[in-house]
């Protein structure tokens, strides 16, 4: 695999998982805080949102 290929793939998924660290993170820190239904939306809204956006990239993606 070519470096800057290797680059791009590391810093997209290293990216993400850290995107995806903060958001679990703070979801859980609502909960511990007793702000129950703030952290349900807020969790339930980052899934949500994720699928659906990934299946529009996918969408996307399927059309170019």
């Amino acid at each position: 695999m070519p470096e800057d290929v290797a680059t791009v793939l590391g810093a997209g998924f290293l990216g993400g998982y850290t995107t995806f660290s903060t958001a679990s993170l703070e979801t859980v820190r609502l909960l511990q805080e007793g702000r129950r239904t703030t952290g349900v939306l807020v969790g339930a809204g980052t899934l949500v949102t994720t699928v659906l956006l990934a299946g529009l990239g996918l969408l996307l993606g399927s059309l170019a």
